[in-house]
Formats: structure tokens, sequence, C-alpha cells
């Protein structure tokens, strides 16, 4: 009788962790985009920045906005709307570095966290980031293209400053 009993917690353990598994993502991952969402970053560059700040290092961030999106929407639909928020995200990913990360900020601003990048390197890989996203064309109603560009802020940490204070 103890192998059937074994067997149930065996299920019942793997579904807890599954489960669990579950929430961490819901709870780091923006559902629209996959991108990391703003409380995940904001962990992961905490991390990220203190050995930075100790060992000299440089390392930047980039925020970025969708220009006009609220345009976007009225004149495609909310539909479009997240077609574009998808097709730039992943634009952002895919024109960044192997090191950097993205996340979705919240609404149509992202945030790409450069570790190991001085301002003059930040600034050219947020030029490829905006060249990228001006070369889409999102699918919208009635096979319309939707097309869109970005204005980048970028900072670089000075010693005492926190993650935060670099995007703002």
């Amino acid at each position: 009788m103890s192998a059937p009993i074994g067997g149930y917690i065996v299920r019942l353990l793997r579904q807890v962790d599954a489960a669990r598994h579950h929430a961490q993502t819901m709870a780091w991952i923006d559902p629209l985009t996959g991108l990391l969402n703003r409380r995940r970053m904001s962990a992961f560059a905490a991390r990220v920045l203190s050995p930075a700040r100790r060992q000299g290092a440089d390392c930047a961030v980039a925020l970025v906005d969708i220009d006009d999106f609220k345009k976007i929407n009225d004149a495609f639909g909310h539909g479009a709307g997240d077609a574009v928020l998808k097709h730039v995200g992943r634009a952002l990913r895919e024109a960044g570095g192997g090191a950097d990360m993205v996340a979705r900020w919240g609404g149509e601003e992202f945030v790409v966290l450069m570790p190991g990048a001085a301002i003059d390197e930040a600034r050219d890989r947020a030029q490829r980031l905006r060249a990228a996203v001006e070369q889409l064309a999102v699918a919208a109603g009635g096979g319309r293209p939707v097309r869109c560009t970005i204005s980048i802020g970028v900072a670089t940490a000075g010693h005492l400053d926190t993650f935060e204070q670099m995007v703002n």
C-alpha cells in the first residue's frame, strides 16, 4: 500500500513544483511581449549593478518609448497596438547585444540594461535599437502596415547610482 501512496505524493509534489514555476513566470514575465517585466528587471539590474560598481565596471541603461503610441491605437485599434508592442519588444531583444537584457517597463516603454557598456558604446547600441524598430512594418487590420519610431534616453551608472536612478 505504500507504493501507491508514494506515487501519489510524487505526483502531488510535481504538480506543486509546476504551479510554483508557473506563478514565478507570471510574476516575472510580461504576458504580452514575453520580455522581463519591470519588477524582474529591477531585481536583475540590482544584482548586476552592485558588483559592477565595486569593480568599477561600466554599465548603461536605455529607456525606450514608442513615439505617438496612442495614435497607433486610435488609428489601427488596440489589437494593432498590441502587435506593435510585441514586434518592438522582439526587435529590441534581437538588436541588442548578447549580454543586454530587455524588459517591458510599462505601457509603451521598454528598458534595455547594457552591462559593460560605457556611454559611447551605449549610444551606438541605442542607434542600432532605433534603426531596428524603424525598419518594422507590423501588419494591422486591413493589411495596412503600421510603422513606428522610438525615442531613447541613455544613462550610465555612477558609483552611487541605483538602477531606478539611472532610469529616472
